[in-house]
């Protein structure tokens, strides 16, 4: 007797939509048989703790472009237990390893283009604001630039601390005066005000957009890594003036303002765009949703079909996207919330916590080839991926608490590779925090 395949709760609901009463359950060639339930251990390098934070709960800003309006995904998924298909992701893009000295790799963010703008629209605005011109020039705004590097390697309370006589710090006293330096650095701007219309200043980013949309071409133009993950950034700023500013509960600085980046394992910054608020843009989002529009932006700078990875959190994660990047031949490999897994019966919470800490499941969704992968650390998380099963797994050494002694757990691939390379982000701003120097300001 054939066997019947069972149906999935969204093609029982298609069926009863179209208003079909007769149907017969075709028979398929489908695997169905259960695979025995095999317990492992996994590491603690992804924190289920941070996978899970209230704080990316709060809304989006919808900037990015819309990829279609309309109905909703009604993509039918459907979850098995059976061996994962690894698919080739052989990586075929550009691999370019070369580094020049740091001026060169300044020089490939920072064009002569984008500081004779600086130069042009800060002598301009001096003039309209204090009747003379404060005669910058391109050879000064480097050096300001400089000053400000050096600053960041050698931290000082204050500003004026460089320049005075106890705590002098030739580098950057030797190079300009105390006054010329606080004076450009107050009258410094990046378009003409006056000729800005009000369409122009609907933009929350008005006074900087020119200058923003030239850094983000040059960051275009570093040729990318097979992996690349996409995260938030918080740039810190506590002052009044500003509307777009943020505050982000349980993040390392609170307040300041949110940035969405694209930056490979290594940390070099790739793409990114600037969270206004929820109103700061009128454009429509997609039927994705915001979360995935981000992700979809960010990597539509990547090409197609050359088997790029890229990783994201639980809060930018979801079914439809892993489709949506699948299509553009894009792998994708994240957390994900177990509400956002429909049809997907992985093994409870309870049951994952009785085989110990390290145990998992797994299910294969077998239209798309994806595959969920749950387990359990201090608690359960989920991630799901287009490219890397659960096998094979590895050993790894781990503190165990109660027996006060490491012990080698196994990990999955899944769970490994995500651990590998989703650090991107976070270390740019290890890199950042190192060297920048924080020097108040209003604006």
């Amino acid at each position: 007797m054939a066997s019947r395949r069972s149906l999935c709760i969204d093609e029982i609901l298609d069926i009863i939509d179209a208003d079909t009463s007769d149907f017969a359950a075709g028979s398929g060639d489908d695997d169905d048989d259960d695979i025995a339930f095999v317990p492992a251990r996994i590491p603690t390098d992804v924190s289920s703790d941070d996978d899970f934070s209230s704080s990316d709960d709060e809304p989006l800003s919808s900037f990015a472009a819309p990829v279609s309006k309309g109905r909703p995904n009604k993509s039918v998924y459907c979850w098995r237990k059976k061996t994962y298909d690894v698919p080739d992701t052989s990586f075929s893009g550009v691999m370019d390893g070369k580094v020049g000295s740091p001026y060169q790799y300044f020089r490939e963010f920072v064009t002569d283009d984008m500081l004779d703008i600086v130069v042009q629209n800060t002598n301009l605005y001096s003039v309209q604001k204090k009747g003379k011109s404060i005669d910058i020039s391109k050879k000064e705004l480097e050096q300001v630039i400089g000053m400000y590097f050096r600053m960041g390697i050698a931290q000082m309370p204050g500003v004026r601390a460089y320049w005075e006589n106890d705590t002098r710090y030739a580098p950057v006293a030797d190079i300009m005066s105390r006054n010329r330096f606080q004076s450009i650095l107050s009258l410094i701007h990046f378009v003409d005000n006056s000729t800005c219309t009000d369409a122009v200043k609907m933009d929350k980013l008005w006074k900087i957009r020119p200058w923003t949309y030239m850094f983000r071409a040059q960051c275009l133009k570093i040729t990318p890594e097979e992996h690349n993950s996409i995260d938030e950034m918080m740039i810190p700023f506590k002052g009044s003036f500003s509307g777009i500013k943020q505050y982000m509960k349980g993040k390392p600085h609170k307040w300041g303002y949110k940035i969405w980046a694209r930056a490979g394992a290594s940390g070099i910054l790739y793409d990114f765009d600037i969270y206004q608020g929820k109103r700061g843009n009128t454009s429509d989002t997609s039927s994705l949703g915001v979360a995935a529009d981000v992700v979809l932006k960010l990597s539509s700078t990547l090409s197609d079909n050359k088997n790029y990875k890229v990783y994201a959190d639980n809060f930018l994660s979801s079914i439809p996207l892993l489709e949506a990047l699948q299509n553009h031949g894009i792998h994708d490999l994240g957390t994900i919330r177990p509400n956002r897994l429909r049809n997907c019966n992985l093994e409870s919470d309870a049951d994952l916590k009785k085989y110990g800490r390290g145990s998992y499941d797994f299910r294969v969704e077998q239209n798309h080839n994806f595959v969920a992968v749950k387990w359990h650390d201090t608690r359960a998380v989920t991630l799901v991926s287009t490219y890397a099963g659960p096998e094979p797994t590895s050993q790894v050494s781990r503190w165990d608490k109660r027996e006060r002694n490491h012990v080698q757990v196994q990990i999955p691939l899944t769970v490994k590779e995500y651990n590998s390379f989703m650090g991107g982000i976070d270390l740019l701003d290890c890199f950042l925090a190192k060297y920048k120097y924080h020097m108040k300001s209003r604006r």
